[in-house]
């Protein structure tokens, strides 16, 4: 038997107080000290990498542009999350150089008690 885990790791926005950010390889040796197995690792969030790190650089220069990267209208709302699900699915066959995120599947044995 045994117990599965799965997370996933975005970037830390300062705003919702986060203070951590992992690497893969930090992340793997975490949780293979704890005990997983690392069954698969990968990134999330490459297709749209490229315009987060431009919102992040220039989207924070004004309130405006914050509460616009925050908030984005309804139709660029709905094409991100086109462009995101269609991430996944190719996520299936390719595997994504870099990513805004990072998840990994790992799986820990259950201890057996008598």
């Amino acid at each position: 038997m045994s117990s599965n885990t799965s997370t996933t790791t975005p970037p830390p926005p300062t705003a919702a107080g986060h203070r951590r950010r992992y690497h893969r390889h930090s992340l793997v040796q975490l949780l293979t000290a704890a005990g997983f197995t690392i069954e698969r690792t990968g990134y999330y969030q490459c297709l749209l990498f490229p315009l987060a790190l431009l919102s992040r650089w220039a989207g924070r220069a004004t309130a405006k542009t914050r509460d616009l990267e925050d908030t984005p209208p309804p139709l660029l709302n709905q094409l991100f999350q086109l462009i995101s699900s269609a991430e996944v699915a190719l996520g299936n066959f390719i595997a994504w150089p870099y990513g805004s995120s990072l998840f990994i599947v790992a799986r820990r044995p259950l201890e057996i008690r008598l």
